[in-house]
Order: C-alpha cells, then sequence, then structure tokens
C-alpha cells in the first residue's frame, strides 16, 4: 500500500495500473509479491502501534520498506511481545503528565554464511530486534525485545545494554569477522544504558 497525498492510501496494484512514475520498480526494494508462494509472513519492523496517533506516520509503517519476513510462528509471538511493549509505554511514559521524550531502535541482523532469500532478492532476517528508551526529567526507562526468526524461538526481554553486546556479536559474524563499536543511545549522559533503567514486563 502507498500514500497518495490525494487519494489517501491506494493498493499497489492500483499504482501499477494508474502508470505511475516508478523508480526501478521491484528492484532496490521488496514488492507484494516477493512473499507469494513462500512461507514468511511481511509484517511492520516498526510496528504502527509505536508511532504515535498521527495516521500519516502510522501508514508511512506499512511501506514495503519497512516490512520484513517473519516465519509464521515467530510472527504471532513477536505480534504479541510489541503489543505489550506498546502497553507498557502507554501506561507507564505515556500516560505521564509532563511530555516524555520516547526513543525508539529496530533492525534485524542476518548471518552472511546462510542467507535465506525468498522473492526477487528478499533476504530473511536472522534475528529481529527492538529497543525502547523513555525519559522524563529525571526518570529514565529502558528495554530490549529480540527473536531469532525460526520456528522454535520466542521473543525475549533484555536490557539495552545486552542487546547492544548480542548485536556486536551478530554484526561481528559477517564478512569482516570484527565486532563493531556503536551504542544504542548515545546522548543523555548513557542514562539509557543504566541497570537503573531497566524495566521488566511479561511478553
Amino acid at each position: 500500500m502507498f500514500k497518495d497525498k490525494k487519494r489517501g492510501v491506494t493498493p499497489f496494484e492500483d499504482i501499477v495500473k494508474a502508470g505511475t512514475p516508478l523508480c526501478e520498480l521491484g528492484q532496490y526494494q521488496a514488492l507484494p509479491i516477493d512473499y507469494e508462494h513462500s512461507s514468511y509472513i511481511p509484517l511492520p519492523l516498526l510496528p504502527p502501534s509505536l508511532v504515535g496517533d498521527d495516521i500519516g506516520a502510522r501508514i508511512s509503517t506499512f511501506a514495503m520498506t519497512n516490512i520484513v519476513p517473519f516465519e509464521p510462528a515467530v510472527a504471532t509471538l513477536w505480534k504479541r511481545a510489541i503489543a505489550k511493549a506498546s502497553t507498557y509505554l502507554s501506561t507507564s511514559c505515556l500516560s505521564v503528565s509532563k511530555a516524555p521524550e520516547i526513543y525508539i531502535l529496530s533492525g534485524t541482523t542476518v548471518n552472511d554464511a546462510k542467507v535465506n532469500v525468498i522473492g526477487n532478492g528478499v533476504t530473511v532476517p536472522d534475528m529481529i530486534w527492538m529497543s525502547a528508551c523513555c525519559i522524563q526529567s529525571d526518570t529514565v526507562s529502558s528495554f530490549a525485545i529480540f527473536v531469532y526468526n525460526t520456528y522454535d524461538q520466542t521473543p525475549s526481554l533484555v536490557t539495552v545494554s545486552a542487546m547492544q553486546e548480542l548485536l556486536k556479536v551478530e554484526f561481528s559474524k559477517g564478512a569482516q569477522s570484527v565486532a563493531p563499536d556503536f551504542r544504542l543511545y548515545p546522548g543523555e549522559d548513557d542514562r539509557c544504558h543504566q541497570m537503573a533503567s531497566k524495566v521488566s514486563f511479561p511478553i
């Protein structure tokens, strides 16, 4: 689905029929047809429930550039975990009287040694992750969720620091085999990484 300024949300097929100028359609990003005849379910990497109440922002999460191939069983568990995360943020962070700042990161990792591809070159990720940090004045809370994208895996809730170290390990499995040096949340005096900011809720 694509967002059109005049018509609102337009199905992909209608855009093709209308002859709308397209930039090398399907060459550099996934298309709905890439998921046909595969065993994977397309889900937003950044879920619409976590981008606020703006309808435009929510619609934008359904762009194919934000869609990731999920193993069906993992997709069900991931949606449940994200719903719990959204509930936590809305009740424990967004409900406060003073407007908080919420920073959300999400992404995937791929093992270069065993790349799984569907459709016209769409890579299936090995791991899917998301982290959040809520800052309101002197109060900071943070968490991260990750799951390996295979049938027998379930999402795990960890600290931001643990997520960062896990990502370094995953990225070091690439061609260079060197763990990159980065911080998920480098600002705010590193408060998002501190153990005192850790929160826990059932997922």
